[in-house]
């Protein structure tokens, strides 16, 4: 059986147009304005733009080839595929926050950490430094021992900067007080707070009642509730890897922080960054 001879563009169209537009297509043929129909429809195929008395052809770069007949369209018979050269990622932000408290760019690495103060203590805060590293020295604080197919492995922190202390208080304490952030040799504080940390954070003194923000860096004749301090950045090391904060009392009532119905709570959030080599 002889194959079936396949309808050229041309009468693609006419066939289109037809079905679509059924009284136009009787007056305009009967006109004649489809006398040139043929070579329209193979110059849209290549990508040419023709007009030809009251017709006239275009192809969008976006869209399928179209005829336009005096303000009508209709879809070509066979649509060109447009192929890019590059495929372009797409993807979704939901927020404008970042979710994760590990960041790293180029070759700097940032972990923001967040902790709620410690309740009925003198240290209110205490993280080990987020950058870990096999201890070599034997001057190096072990902050973390575990086995492995190598055998054991002691880990102290990695030589880190402190860039952010921002202390939250949500809960006001009945008391007077001050507080002092640093790096520490241990998790927690060892005799007076001004002397056992390398400060970042040394507050003025907190009223009774007083809820808000406190920051390093930052001072009450800057703007600030309470002053912060004026150191910007400080190191944790091998020899430090611990960062806490710590409070006192400016009337002597440690309970205000201690006992067990303490009113005083709130958290900080630090930010730590080294670089990645």
């Amino acid at each position: 059986m002889p194959e079936e001879a396949k309808p050229s563009e041309a009468d693609a169209f006419l066939e289109a147009y037809k079905v679509q537009n059924p009284v136009k297509y009787e007056a305009k043929k009967s006109a004649g304005e489809f006398k040139h129909l043929a070579i329209i429809v193979f110059a849209i195929m290549i990508g040419v733009v023709g007009v030809f008395g009251g017709v006239k052809a275009y192809q969008n770069y976006n869209d399928s080839p179209k005829v336009v007949v005096e303000g009508d369209y209709i879809e070509a018979a066979q649509p060109t595929p447009i192929i890019s050269d590059s495929d372009e990622k797409l993807g979704a932000v939901v927020s404008a926050e970042h979710m994760e408290s590990l960041v790293c760019s180029n070759d700097s690495c940032t972990y923001t950490a967040k902790a709620t103060f410690i309740d009925a203590s003198t240290t209110i805060l205490s993280i080990v430094d987020p950058f870990l590293q096999a201890s070599s020295s034997a001057t190096n604080v072990i902050v973390k021992t575990d086995g492995s197919g190598e055998g054991i492995v002691e880990w102290t922190g990695a030589t880190s900067t402190v860039e952010l202390t921002r202390l939250y208080i949500t809960g006001p304490a009945t008391s007077s007080y001050n507080i002092t952030c640093g790096a520490t040799s241990t998790p927690a504080l060892t005799g007076t707070v001004t002397t056992s940390l390398v400060s970042i954070l040394d507050s003025g003194l907190i009223t009774t009642s007083t809820a808000g923000v406190v920051e390093n860096n930052i001072i009450a004749g800057g703007g600030a509730l309470v002053s912060g301090g004026s150191t910007a950045k400080i190191m944790l090391t091998p020899q430090t890897p611990y960062f806490i904060c710590g409070v006192t009392s400016a009337t002597g009532d440690i309970g205000a922080f201690t006992g067990t119905g303490n009113t005083f709570d709130g958290y900080g959030v630090i930010r730590v960054s080294r670089l990645r080599f």
